[in-house]
């Protein structure tokens, strides 16, 4: 089995104030939600609202994050910016600390303007941390949506280690699958409704934002597709479709992370607080 397979968490980042990392609250977030029997944490990305926090505070999660985990699990960073400079910055600084891989979206607020620019950012990425990248298609926040056939140039390239797919677009990551299977990189899907799906024609997992307050049913569908039990996947499916609404009408990236965060704080596990200048979910 791949390294990286089954529910990879992007987890909240707990706060105390809208600035600043609840660092005393990362074991017990952590520890609830590896025990629920999930494959990874991942930090810092759009549900771990990464961008929103400076870049002192993002490089104290990582070395907390790093120290809680205690290797009983993976350890992803996203280390998505406005500028190609930053994300080199936070992709080192993770890297030194320990982080098993790193995620990066492009720069958001200059976006690239062609394939070649986007394949020469990864380029330099994977140049620099071979092995370890992993490429983020993320159009909803940084404005820059990927084909399946760039996506899978991509993942050509020597030292890309795979791909995060929240476009939302099923039939692109089923395209992706079918051609880069060959390349035996890693292939996640991010919209958790569709981790079934994207598991049954060949994706290796999801990054689910669910899984933060519901880590054992996330954990649960994987186990019940591993083993071929169809009812037990059909069943964990409809309790993961169940959960959606939580997220509000229109779902937004910025609606799913309020309400992770209130969920968490109604369990004792976190503050509800979210990143400036964002406000929280009351109620």
């Amino acid at each position: 089995m791949k390294k990286y397979h089954g529910i990879i968490v992007p987890v909240v980042t707990p706060l105390s104030d809208p600035f600043t990392v609840d660092l005393p609250a990362v074991k017990p977030l952590f520890d609830f939600i590896i025990g629920g029997g999930v494959s990874a944490i991942f930090i810092l990305g759009t549900t771990g609202e990464g961008p929103a926090l400076s870049l002192d505070q993002q490089k104290k999660f990582i070395l907390e994050s790093k120290k809680a985990i205690a290797g009983r699990v993976p350890l992803l960073v996203g280390i998505s910016g406005a500028s190609g400079a930053d994300t080199l910055e936070m992709g080192r600084f993770a890297v030194n600390a320990g982080a098993d891989a790193i995620v990066a979206a492009v720069p958001c607020y200059i976006p690239a303007e062609s394939d070649d620019e986007i394949f020469g950012f990864y380029s330099a990425l994977a140049q620099e941390f071979p092995g370890k990248v992993f490429v983020y298609n993320m159009p909803a926040m940084v404005k820059v949506a990927f084909s399946p056939e760039l996506a899978v140039r991509l993942l050509g390239i020597p030292g890309i280690a795979g791909y995060k797919d929240s476009s939302g677009v099923f039939e692109d990551f089923a395209r992706v699958v079918k051609a880069a299977k060959p390349l035996g990189k890693h292939l996640f899907i991010g919209p958790e409704h569709l981790t079934k799906a994207a598991m049954e024609i060949g994706g290796d997992g999801g990054v689910n934002g669910g899984a933060n307050i519901l880590p054992e049913l996330f954990a649960r569908l994987v186990k019940a597709i591993d083993d071929g039990d169809t009812a037990a996947a059909d069943q964990a499916q409809r309790e993961i479709e169940a959960f959606q609404p939580q997220y509000g009408t229109p779902c937004t990236a910025p609606s799913v992370v309020r309400s992770l965060k209130y969920l968490l704080a109604r369990k004792g596990l976190i503050q509800n607080i979210t990143a400036f200048p964002n406000l929280p979910k009351s109620c």
